[in-house]
């Protein structure tokens, strides 16, 4: 976690976070969104009313995939926890992320980033960062920019 000792600058590295994206909980969290519902209910979501590539091996193998895939936002969801676990009193101001490759369930990548820009105002700086997810054989399927307000004590 960085400190008001070290302040942050550019080219400082957001510390790495693995992250392993299983079934259980891509099932778990389309479910908190609403993209899954409770046996029983009606599902408007005509995508996910049938079987499909976050959630049905054989669907994903149909379209090509080599297993499940895990939904992009949820790799969104994972760079912005490296960033709130480094700097937990920060706010995101934009989050914004391109999909290059799929993201399959059951791999395991590093979540992390970079500063590329800072500049102080009165009481918070504004840091841009590079975010990226990085398999094993170091691919991004996934990468983006980020601005956050860090609150600065004086």
């Amino acid at each position: 976690m960085a400190n008001d000792q070290q302040p942050i600058d550019i080219g400082d590295e957001i510390p790495a976070m693995e992250w392993t994206p299983d079934a259980e909980f891509v099932k778990a969290m389309m479910g908190l969104s609403g993209w899954l519902t409770s046996a029983g209910e009606a599902n408007t979501n005509q995508m996910m009313a049938r079987p499909n590539r976050f959630t049905d091996a054989a669907a994903a193998q149909s379209e090509g995939f080599r297993n499940m895939i895990v939904p992009g936002n949820l790799g969104m969801m994972a760079m912005a926890t490296a960033v709130q676990r480094w700097l937990p009193d920060a706010s995101f101001r934009k989050l914004d992320c391109v999909f290059r490759q799929p993201l399959n369930q059951g791999e395991t990548v590093t979540a992390g980033g970079v500063v590329t820009d800072r500049h102080d105002e009165a009481d918070h700086a504004v840091l841009e960062l590079d975010v990226y997810l990085v398999r094993g054989d170091g691919q991004r399927p996934q990468g983006g920019t980020a601005v956050i307000i860090v609150p600065l004590t004086r």
